[in-house]
């Protein structure tokens, strides 16, 4: 999908690091190894073939069920908790020709995706990972439609956050004047810095203050 990538900063949110994270959130692991490693997997070093022993190991038969599905080509690798409506959906390099991934694919990108009723916020994931060191707007098409999702961004560990489902481009959605905004989906790049280089970026300054002027700037330049 063509992506046009803008920029949007916001200002200070406050959230109780003591929190306990939400179960859905746990199913992540992200403290198995430091990102952008995820459960093993290396951005950049393992091929999908490892990827996929490795999502297997983490998440075991005994737990979790896990299954392989096709959608439009690209090859999702599903995992579901036995005991409750958990899972995560996992794919590898989804902006990538999804005919031309192999096995032997080396992973440049892990997409994860949860049960939307699981209602993860901002808030959750700020109690996980802490102050985004930038934020970003991505935009596209569906359809002959405008879309666009605001991003947080954690550069030096590779991750993206994805807020809202995609929809139509509002410029309410700039405002992120709540903490409980949805956050849904998760990427994870071996090289963030190519798609969100500094020109396409600003620091993280907290929540409930727009920068529309400086995404019109952006937008015109």
């Amino acid at each position: 999908m063509p992506i046009l990538l803008l920029v949007v900063v916001s200002t200070t949110i406050i959230i109780a690091r003591q929190q306990p994270l939400a179960s859905q959130l746990q199913m992540f692991h992200l403290g198995d190894c430091a990102a952008p490693c995820w459960i093993g997997i290396i951005p950049g070093k393992s091929s999908v073939a490892e990827a996929v022993t490795h999502i297997q190991s983490r998440f075991p038969d005994s737990a979790y069920k896990f299954a392989s599905v096709q959608q439009n080509q690209l090859r999702w690798y599903v995992v579901s908790s036995r005991t409750d409506r958990r899972y995560l959906s996992i794919a590898f390099n989804v902006s990538e020709d999804a005919a031309a991934i192999t096995d032997s694919t080396i992973v440049k990108q892990i997409t994860i995706l949860t049960n939307p009723a699981s209602k993860l916020t901002l808030a959750d994931w700020h109690n996980l990972l802490g102050q985004p060191q930038g934020m970003s707007v991505t935009f596209g098409a569906v359809v002959g439609c405008t879309i666009s999702n605001p991003n947080l961004l954690y550069h030096s560990r590779g991750i993206r956050l994805t807020l809202y489902e995609e929809m139509l481009y509002t410029e309410d959605m700039l405002k992120l004047d709540s903490v409980y905004i949805p956050v849904t989906r998760l990427d994870i790049f071996s090289d963030i810095d190519q798609l969100y280089p500094p020109t396409f970026r600003v620091p993280w300054t907290g929540i409930r203050k727009s920068n529309r002027a400086n995404l019109h700037a952006l937008l015109s330049s």
